[in-house]
């Protein structure tokens, strides 16, 4: 018997899980991203179907891998069955924006701990994944809506499948679920490079974190950005963030690193 716990505190009964749908997601995001195609040496793909809050997704990720253990993602492809689809625009945006999630997740997502306490505590030391880093091309699948069936979500559900379908696709180019050991243009040196030039480009290389510091809407009163956060901020405060973080804004020397 599934627990509630399971389904996200949704009753099973309710809301059950349609292994059909599930499938779907799977056979088109293969088939869109050329499942079984020919690739050159160095490069291969992966797949990972999930089901979370009542959607389900599939993604297709593409890697190439060279001799020094460059990994660039040239593609991916995710489909989504959420159900009845009222803006397919705001959809395809959330799906790709988790396609960025879920490479940032699994290349540099790393948190530690010291005395009981989380190090990373801003994105000066939990990297994001930047434009040359990821996916040069991302495609959107988006199964047509039955409004006969409750409505999913296309927030979050995106995240889960990209992450082993990018590790899946590691291993299918190289025989290993990372890459090889690296040189400067791996995932663990991009990370420890741009701290370092982070660093240097702070007054007098001052190494404390970089605090963005913005107005949430519920609260009225100043937080320092974090993950956390980016439900109380507004849409455009959110995707002006993003956008920044991503090219590798240093909010506190006003350039980009």
């Amino acid at each position: 018997m599934l627990a509630d716990t399971w389904n996200h505190g949704e009753s099973p009964e309710r809301y059950p899980v349609d292994t059909g749908r599930l499938r779907r997601v799977a056979e088109l995001a293969a088939k869109e991203a050329g499942w079984g195609r020919s690739l050159p040496k160095g490069s291969g793909l992966g797949i990972a179907a999930h089901y979370s809050f009542v959607s389900y997704v599939a993604a297709v990720v593409e890697v190439a891998v060279d001799a020094k253990g460059e990994l660039t993602i040239p593609r991916v492809d995710i489909a989504i069955d959420c159900g009845a689809t009222v803006n397919p625009d705001r959809v395809r945006a959330q799906m790709e924006g988790a396609c960025v999630m879920g490479v940032s997740a699994a290349t540099l997502g790393e948190i530690t701990f010291k005395n009981g306490r989380a190090q990373q505590d801003n994105f000066n030391g939990y990297e994001v994944t930047r434009m040359p880093a990821a996916p040069r091309e991302i495609r959107v699948h988006i199964v047509p809506g039955d409004y006969s069936k409750p409505m999913g979500g296309v927030g979050e559900p995106g995240v889960p499948p990209v992450l082993p379908a990018l590790c899946n696709a590691i291993f299918a180019a190289t025989g290993k679920l990372h890459p090889p050991a690296a040189d400067s243009r791996s995932a663990e040196s991009i990370a420890a490079q741009s701290r370092r030039a982070a660093i240097a480009r702070r007054p007098g290389g001052d190494p404390r974190p970089i605090r963005v510091w913005m107005r949430s809407p519920k609260t009225s009163a100043n937080r320092s950005y974090c993950p956390a956060h980016l439900r109380q901020t507004t849409v455009g405060e959110a995707d002006l963030l993003t956008i920044a973080l991503l090219l590798g804004y240093n909010f506190r020397t006003r350039n980009f690193i």
